[in-house]
């Protein structure tokens, strides 16, 4: 799950199966054009099997080249084995 701003559910949990990499960069940029603080995308590996997202380090780069930050976070919990890391994207300061 991951989080536009505050509250904001991520459509997709198992994300990595259901829409591609154009899909989430293109649905990221948007919620972090929109929100006023930063997006969380939580967990960090498909929800079928805890393997990590493919496409991850491409995301972050595609995000990075339209000028957001990104950055990979450690969360005191663990949703299932290995997820315990979330991204977040916000613009620059």
């Amino acid at each position: 799950m991951a989080e536009a701003g505050r509250g904001t559910p991520w459509p997709c949990a198992g994300w990595q199966g259901r829409f591609g990499q154009e899909w989430h960069r293109a649905a990221i940029a948007e919620m972090s054009r929109v929100c006023r603080g930063e997006v969380r995308i939580f967990p960090l590996v498909r929800m079928t099997d805890a393997e990590p997202v493919a496409f991850l380090d491409a995301l972050r780069a595609d995000l990075r080249a339209e000028g957001l930050v990104c950055e990979v976070r450690e969360v005191p919990y663990e949703f299932q084995r290995g997820a315990n890391h979330m991204l977040t994207v916000g613009r620059r300061p």
